[in-house]
């Protein structure tokens, strides 16, 4: 595999933002919590922290559960002539979500270089490495798709694998397009990366111009 394709820096990066639980939205999750996450370990031997470079991105990540499931917007469309009042076609972030979290600013200070799966390079070179895993779980390629594009569990086995392969091969962790706004930049942070706080625990408001960006994107209602 050709390195030099696939690597980021973290000269690349500035701020780093992390929308987490309060106190301390930085700190490294539970062992209890691992495993579910995209680019968790499988193994559950080292822990992942998601970050993203624009604030937008980051809320636009954690805010994506408060959506209207498809299946309710599917009813609705089906009872679409009906008499009765329908349900709201839109989600809410609850006051108990904004009172638990906050907002974490960092820098990376590690000067290991990244698994940048933002590179088409990086994806052909990977659908090598974990061919036999791909046609297992019924993909034939390693698409924005299947990296990035979809919170799909059935994706989970590759994404773990990758970064468990990228863990092992000395790398500080995972670069990737957000799933809700490809352009915008997320960050898997590996544990035993360095970084460097700059900002912990800032509250999150309600006329927060990217938390009202997000809701508005994503068709929330904020309570």
């Amino acid at each position: 595999m050709t390195l030099e394709v696939q690597l980021a820096h973290a000269r690349e990066m500035a701020l780093l933002y992390r929308i987490g639980r309060k106190p301390c939205p930085l700190e490294w999750p539970d062992f209890s919590r691992v495993g579910d996450g995209r680019f968790d370990d499988p193994e559950l031997k080292f822990r992942t922290l998601y970050a993203a470079e624009q604030q937008l991105a980051a809320f636009l990540e954690r805010l994506a559960r408060f959506q209207v499931p498809i299946e309710v917007l599917q009813r609705l469309a089906q009872q679409s002539n009906a008499t009765e009042p329908l349900p709201p076609t839109h989600g809410t972030v609850t006051k108990n979500w904004l009172e638990s979290h906050s907002i974490g600013i960092f820098r990376i200070t590690d000067s290991r270089p990244w698994l940048d799966l933002r590179s088409v390079e990086t994806r052909e070179a990977l659908r090598a490495e974990m061919a036999i895993l791909l046609l297992r779980y019924g993909f034939e390629n390693l698409d924005i798709g299947v990296v990035c594009g979809s919170n799909r569990l059935s994706h989970r086995p590759i994404t773990q694998a990758i970064a468990r392969w990228a863990y092992e091969h000395g790398l500080a962790g995972i670069v990737f397009g957000s799933r809700i706004d490809y352009p915008m930049d997320c960050w898997a942070v590996f544990e035993g990366t360095d970084y460097q706080v700059i900002e912990v625990g800032r509250s999150i408001t309600l006329d927060d111009p990217d938390l009202v960006a997000a809701a508005r994107l994503l068709n929330l209602e904020i309570a």
